[in-house]
């Protein structure tokens, strides 16, 4: 995450700029107090703004769009090489997964629950001879199992 964003937002200007990417896709998702500040324009740093003139989909929700890089202009003595290989393959494949798109869920969860469970699954398991199960073991069954 890049923290060069406007100057009067600070070092959390990140957290500003997904809240309100957050907001645009569905407002019932962020707080009521950050419902305010976005519906009157009070906040958004300078990549978040750029969003707002993004097209709506056919549901009404507007499309977060990339903002494009200017175009670089080589300086004197500077050779441009075009990628060749594996890091030309990689760069297809990263301007490719921009076209796909990306669902993000959100769940809050006690974390004494989980280190409980995790804690009497693996005693459990230990008296059969079994390996341990590891958080993310837990989160992803039942992200699996949603």
């Amino acid at each position: 995450m890049s923290e060069s964003g406007h100057p009067t937002f600070g070092i959390n200007s990140w957290l500003e700029d997904e809240l309100y990417l957050q907001y645009l896709h569905d407002r019932k998702t962020v707080d009521d107090s950050w419902q305010k500040i976005f519906e009157t324009n009070g906040g958004g740093s300078k990549t978040a703004v750029q969003t707002i003139d993004a097209p709506a989909a056919s549901n009404g929700v507007i499309a977060p769009t990339a903002p494009q890089a200017p175009a670089h202009q080589p300086t004197s003595g500077e050779q441009l090489i075009p990628l060749r290989g594996a890091a030309a393959r990689i760069a297809e494949n990263m301007t490719a997964s921009l076209s796909i798109p990306v669902a993000t869920s959100q769940r809050i969860i006690p974390v004494k629950v989980i280190d409980e469970n995790r804690r009497t699954l693996n005693e459990a398991r230990a008296a059969t001879g079994k390996s341990k199960i590891s958080y993310t073991h837990l989160i992803g069954w039942a992200v699996r199992r949603e």
